[in-house]
């Protein structure tokens, strides 16, 4: 089943954690890479004032396997806790990864632990315009507006800055 995924990192060498994170995420061969967005840097949102100049580094990559969602999400945690993320008191803190779900096929989850499609998926630039850049056309449950339909009503914004055509 396709599954798309958006990636940010607004620690240390956030490049490098991007690309270590998808190289755990296609672990045990039985993922296939679908896709990957361009780059981008974005400012960090909903984060406390000592944190508002930590951009972060931004991506989505799709991709397709076999594992279920509640498989990805205990393989997304144990990569974000190898890769020394902390979860403190505050959400929105500083990490070296984030890795969210951001939907899986046409599926639609509401559990206490995971909900699918993300539930801010479409208020995010950082995770709309490079989810444009792999799927535009891409229509997700619950949404009125193709991705890219969606990532015009963002305007010209100056949130998410193209960093690399390729990572």
């Amino acid at each position: 089943m396709e599954a798309g995924f958006s990636m940010g990192s607004n620690i240390g060498d956030r490049q490098d954690f991007l690309h270590r994170a998808l190289l755990a995420l296609t672990e045990g061969g039985d993922v296939e890479i679908l896709a990957k967005s361009r780059l981008y840097e974005t400012r960090p949102v909903d984060v406390r004032d000592c944190y508002k100049n930590m951009a972060f580094l931004n991506v989505v990559v799709i991709l397709e396997s076999v594992r279920t969602p509640l498989e990805w999400l205990a393989r997304i945690q144990e990569i974000e806790t190898g890769m020394w993320r902390r979860r403190g008191l505050h959400a929105n803190d500083p990490r070296t990864i984030d890795i969210d779900i951001i939907y899986t096929g046409n599926l639609v989850i509401s559990q206490e632990n995971l909900v699918i499609p993300h539930p801010r998926w479409q208020e995010r630039e950082f995770v709309v315009r490079p989810l444009a850049d792999a799927r535009p056309d891409l229509k997700l449950p619950g949404a009125k507006m193709t991705v890219q339909e969606l990532l015009e009503t963002f305007g010209g914004s100056e949130n998410a800055i193209l960093v690399s055509k390729d990572w």
